[in-house]
C-alpha cells in the first residue's frame, strides 16, 4: 500500500508540472490607474535572443500579431507613437533551463512491489515572452509580464497562432483593471 500511494503521488506530481506549462510571472507599478489608458502602439523593444534557438521570422509574426489581437481586446491601437498612452514592447527570451527529469516504474502487486526512479539532468529551450507597458508620456515602466510559450514542434501554424493568443491573453489578463 506504501507503495501505491508513492506511485499515486508521483502521478499527481508529474501531471500538475505537465499543466503548468504557461507559467506566468508579473510586476507593476501599483500606484498607476491602469482603467485611464486607451491608445497602445505596439514595438518589439530589443533584438530577440531566440535567433539562438532557430526560430523563424514567421514564428515571429506569429507572436507579434498575438499580442496586437490581444491587446487590441482592450486599448485602440494607434500607428503614430505619439499619440500613445502607452507603449506596449516585447521580446523572446530562449528561456534556456538546466534541471533535472525523473521518470520511474513501478512493478509487483498493490501490497508487495518495488518503485525504480532515474533522474537525468534536462536542458530545456522553452521559449519565454516578455511583454513591457510603458507610459509614453514619462517613459516609466508601468507592467512587466512573462510567459513560457510551451512550442510543439509537430503543431500546424495555425494552431501555434492560438496556443500563443491564448497563453498571451492569460497573460494580460493580469494587467490590473
Amino acid at each position: 500500500m506504501k507503495y501505491l500511494n508513492i506511485l499515486l503521488l508521483s502521478a499527481l506530481t508529474f501531471t500538475l508540472a505537465a499543466c503548468n506549462k504557461g507559467n506566468i510571472k508579473t510586476d507593476y507599478d501599483t500606484a498607476t490607474n491602469f482603467s485611464k489608458f486607451e491608445r497602445f502602439y505596439l514595438v518589439p523593444s530589443r533584438q530577440s535572443t531566440m535567433r539562438d534557438a532557430q526560430i523563424t521570422d514567421m514564428e515571429l509574426n506569429r507572436v507579434e500579431r498575438a499580442i496586437a489581437s490581444q491587446v487590441k481586446a482592450r486599448y485602440r491601437e494607434v500607428f503614430n507613437p505619439l499619440e500613445a498612452d502607452i507603449i506596449v514592447s516585447y521580446y523572446l527570451d530562449s528561456g534556456k533551463r538546466e534541471g533535472v527529469s525523473l521518470s520511474g516504474n513501478y512493478s509487483g502487486s498493490a501490497n508487495n512491489g518495488s518503485w525504480r526512479a532515474k533522474a537525468k539532468e534536462t536542458d530545456s529551450q522553452t521559449p519565454e515572452l516578455i511583454i513591457d507597458i510603458n507610459s509614453n508620456r514619462s517613459g516609466k515602466m508601468l507592467w512587466r509580464g512573462s510567459v513560457e510559450l510551451g512550442q510543439e514542434s509537430k503543431a500546424k501554424p495555425e494552431e501555434r497562432q492560438t496556443q500563443y493568443e491564448k497563453a498571451i491573453a492569460k497573460l494580460l489578463a493580469t494587467i490590473p483593471q
